[in-house]
């Protein structure tokens, strides 16, 4: 007799007790672990005769049987797997199988009762089909032979793409004996897919498969024996390749700081397993800088720029297809500068501005920084000064307090939550203060001259701008109407005077005599003239009048004579109030005024012939020589006889 080594395979386990077994070698023995229904086994084999089953399940601690023999003298079957147990009516049971006493043999079991379990049957190749005997003391004799139900045999499905077909084919294991009963496909779920009976073969085809029908499909085979059904079940592993997808709403638009860091991450499913590749802007990045798994991918970028601004595409592909999702990171950096920045509204200490906001940087604005500042050349050390802009939309903003007639320079920068942006710069000119009102006076020279000289009454070179001309106008008055009439006006530019044009003076020449006029100035520069100076009256001076003219003398009588002559041809500047005639003795020598010695003469001031003056000297001498004087007078002189 000799011992050999057997057991039954994993699947076959399986399908017997419903869990799964290790085994170890030891010492020349299989050990497993089963479940609550076995017991720690050690198998043995026992050589019966000839041919001997493999009894090789130590048996557990309970009655029940699969099979129970009754009838002896019969032939019984036993197939492998399963418990039979055989009465016996003597006490005690004696039992003998084959040449060895029951409790001699591993596998074999005898209760109280009398009862003897052959536990859990097991065959080796060798054995099936062996027949032996079971013997009790009160003669029963069992006759037994092992069969074996073999495992249905499938064939191996390669992995499919979803959609496609899948044929499942299942043909009937070894079977000595026993018929097939019927045959079916189970499910990964474990719905039946097909039955069918009495055949030794079967195929199923699964169309158009999805990845939810990938799994573990279970061929079962029933078989017939002795009046009861054993399933024998073999399995195959359908795997379903699918295209990748990427899991919506993964890669959204991220708005992030300058100089942080971000991760992008991008979930993805697929089979196989998809390979990953991420690109910006279309242009692949390297692996280094992003990790994937079997269900993500993430990509890291640190110390972000304004060049990292832009698309990024994670990519994932394999044997069946690829797909793709795109997220746009935007980089918040400071506003760009702002453009056409205008100045407008500019007076001598104000100025208006206003331009156009340029990009925000992705980040709203909060405010716009004017700065400006005057001219360093003209005022070193005058502060940069700023203004802060907080109402929306920040284009505008009015500039006050400037220094008049002077230079700023002014910047514009926008600001948002990241930073204040690059400036844009322009220059302005601040207006020229008003000229104020020029000082002017009127001075007499002669009877036919004044002298005119005026000036600013306060001039700042550097907050008025130079003065380009003055305007020197006079009027001469009327005597009659009392009007000032016939005004004259004379300008004066830098080329034309030879004086600071901020003082200034000139002669009124070719002036009538003993006349009233009036005069002003008005300066001018780049802002406009100024206020005029006040009118300042001046009158020429009075001169003596010139003699009067074509003077003859008439003999009257014997005493008298007759004078006759007509008017200066210049009254000196006032009218001519007297004739001063003044005669004469040639033997005496000397003269007689007619005021002092005669009469006073006085202008006529009605006259027939305007052209002709009169006037009669009584009481000379008879047959005399007399020498007549005749002089005008004004309000202040006596001109020439």
């Amino acid at each position: 007799r000799s011992l050999r080594g057997w057991r039954r395979s994993a699947q076959k386990r399986k399908s017997v007790w419903g869990s799964d077994f290790e085994r170890k070698r030891e010492t020349g023995f299989w050990w497993g672990t089963m479940d609550a229904r076995s017991l720690l086994v050690v198998c043995a084999c026992v050589m019966l005769g000839q041919l001997s089953p493999v009894l090789s399940q130590m048996c557990d601690t309970s009655e029940t049987c699969d099979f129970t023999v009754t009838t002896a003298g019969v032939q019984i079957f036993i197939v492998e797997g399963r418990d039979y147990c055989f009465n016996c009516t003597s006490s005690p049971a004696d039992w003998v199988v084959g040449d060895f006493a029951a409790g001699t043999v591993n596998g074999l079991q005898v209760f109280s009762n009398g009862i003897l379990e052959i536990c859990d049957v097991e065959l080796a190749t060798g054995d099936v089909g062996s027949s032996f005997s079971v013997e009790c003391g009160d003669g029963l004799v069992y006759m037994l032979r092992s069969i074996r139900v073999g495992d249905p045999v499938v064939d191996p499905v390669a992995p499919v793409h979803e959609g496609m077909n899948v044929t499942l084919s299942c043909t009937r294991g070894i079977n000595t004996i026993a018929a097939v009963y019927s045959s079916s496909w189970i499910g990964p779920s474990g719905t039946v897919l097909v039955e069918q009976q009495g055949t030794s073969g079967l195929e199923h085809t699964v169309v158009g498969i999805t990845r939810d029908q990938a799994g573990e499909y279970t061929c079962s085979v029933a078989v017939e024996l002795e009046g009861s059904l054993a399933n024998q079940t073999s399995a195959v592993t359908v795997t379903v390749y699918y295209a990748p997808s990427i899991q919506p709403g993964s890669l959204l638009p991220v708005l992030v700081p300058v100089n942080t860091s971000v991760t992008l991450t991008c979930l993805f499913d697929g089979l196989p397993a998809p390979n990953i590749t991420w690109a910006f802007n279309g242009d692949p990045l390297s692996m280094d800088l992003f990790e994937f798994n079997e269900t993500h991918t993430e990509l890291t970028l640190d110390l972000l720029t304004n060049g990292d601004t832009g698309n990024y595409t994670c990519t994932a592909t394999n044997e069946v297809s690829s797909s793709m999702a795109k997220a746009l990171l935007n980089v918040q950096v400071p506003p760009d500068p702002p453009t056409n920045l205008v100045v407008s509204d500019v007076t001598e200490d104000n100025v208006s501005l206003s331009w156009t906001n340029g990009f925000d940087g992705y980040s709203e604005l909060t405010s716009a920084v004017v700065r400006y500042q005057a001219d360093q050349t003209k005022y070193p050390g005058d502060p940069l000064r700023e203004l802060v802009v907080t109402t929306s939309p920040f284009n505008s903003a009015s500039l006050t307090s400037l220094t008049p007639f002077t230079t700023h320079t002014i910047t514009v920068a926008l600001v948002n939550a990241i930073g204040e942006g690059g400036p844009i710069s322009n220059s302005t000119t601040t207006l020229s203060l008003e000229l104020p009102q020029p000082l002017l006076t009127l001075s007499v020279l002669s009877s036919q001259e004044l002298s005119a000289e005026w000036m600013l009454s306060s001039y700042n070179a550097s907050t008025t701008a130079p003065l380009t001309s003055w305007e020197l106008t006079y009027e001469r008055r009327d005597k009659e109407t009392m009007d000032y009439v016939e005004p004259m006006t004379m300008s004066f530019t830098a080329a034309s005077s030879p004086f600071p044009l901020f003082q200034q003076s000139f002669n009124l020449t070719g002036l009538e005599k003993g006349t009233e006029y009036r005069a002003r100035v008005v300066g001018t520069n780049v802002r406009g003239p100024s206020l005029a100076s006040a009118y300042v009256v001046a009158e020429t001076s009075v001169d003596p009048p010139s003699e009067p003219l074509n003077l003859e003398v008439y003999t009257v009588n014997f005493e008298r004579l007759r004078l006759q002559w007509e008017a200066p041809a210049d009254d000196g500047g006032r009218p001519i109030d007297y004739y001063r005639v003044e005669y004469m003795n040639v033997s005496s020598g000397s003269y007689n005024s007619s005021e002092n010695a005669t009469e006073t003469v006085t202008k006529i001031a009605t006259r027939v012939n305007s052209t002709q003056l009169m006037y009669g000297l009584t009481g000379l001498l008879d047959n005399t020589t007399y020498i007549v004087n005749v002089s005008a007078e004004n309000e202040l002189f006596v001109g020439p006889p």
